[in-house]
């Protein structure tokens, strides 16, 4: 049995300044009691270290819990922030050999949901047999890093971007070969309406490509605590990212998703990622049945 962290938005700053305030109790109660002396004598170099230890670390801890408290409120910083966090890790290729892999066979009319910095284009660049390349992606502060690298890999087919949530895609029924989703449903509000979008533009016997983060299964206890513990702060710094239990969502047909008509070959790995809390993942795609009379 595995689990999703849900968290509530509107609990999360309560939730982490009493995180914070219970940290620096206890870490003003440890110093004490280790270090407290009832001699008049001047306290110890190793006591005024973890003093001083104790204190930094308890400001930092205010500091921090005051960010994502700034960061939680204000939806554009929490964007523009997200954006360039993005930026940064995803120069890491670590993952371009699954990334790679699981698009080698792309062609055709592509929809991609969330391009964030636009890393798959690593993957799509010449000698591509794309036509033609729409994403759909709600931060647009990832406009300067789609461009960059739509230059950099020398992108020739044609390009295009709507500035909008994956549950709202604006594009005609049955207009695309692929569809592209890679660490996207840990953020999405509404997984199932996400697919039943996805059914809708794939042409039949088109596919959709994903590659997702999610929760820990029951075998990776450890994982699982973390994942649960860093879940509020993980939550704000990830744009309302979650660990998801996503396997049931796109495999089952009694999720509404609209995913019966597919055939759908998937796998759960672990990821080459520095962050042992990220490596629990599903990868595989989803081809749309063709219709009878086709």
């Amino acid at each position: 049995m595995t689990y999703a962290v849900n968290i509530c938005p509107c609990c999360l700053p309560a939730t982490l300044i009493g995180g914070v305030i219970v940290c620096w109790i206890l870490l003003q109660t440890v110093g004490g009691l280790l270090f407290s002396s009832s001699s008049k004598e001047p306290p110890s170099l190793l006591s005024r270290i973890i003093t001083f230890v104790t204190k930094a670390l308890g400001v930092l801890l205010i500091l921090f819990a005051i960010l994502l408290g700034v960061l939680e409120s204000n939806e554009d910083l929490r964007k523009m922030s997200f954006s360039m966090l993005c930026a940064k890790l995803t120069q890491d290729t670590a993952l371009d050999v699954l990334r790679c892999g699981l698009l080698e066979d792309i062609s055709g009319r592509v929809l991609e949901i969330g391009p964030g910095p636009a890393t798959n284009f690593r993957c799509l660049y010449p000698p591509s047999e794309i036509t033609e390349w729409v994403g759909v992606e709600p931060n647009n502060y990832f406009l300067e890093s789609i461009e960059s690298q739509k230059l950099k890999y020398n992108i020739s087919f044609d390009t295009s971007l709507t500035w909008l949530k994956g549950e709202a895609i604006d594009a005609e029924d049955e207009g695309f070969d692929a569809v592209i989703s890679t660490h996207v449903l840990c953020s999405v509000s509404d997984v199932n309406q996400v697919l039943r979008q996805i059914s809708r533009v794939l042409k039949p016997g088109g596919t959709f490509y994903f590659m997702e983060h999610v929760a820990a299964s029951d075998n990776e206890p450890m994982t699982q605590l973390i994942q649960k513990i860093i879940a509020p702060v993980f939550f704000i710094v990830g744009n309302g990212c979650e660990f998801r239990e996503l396997w049931n969502s796109v495999t089952t047909s009694n999720t509404g998703a609209d995913m019966a008509n597919f055939d759908i070959t998937l796998r759960r790995m672990s990821a080459p990622m520095g962050l042992p809390f990220m490596r629990p993942h599903i990868i595989g795609k989803a081809v749309k049945a063709v219709k009878e009379s086709e």
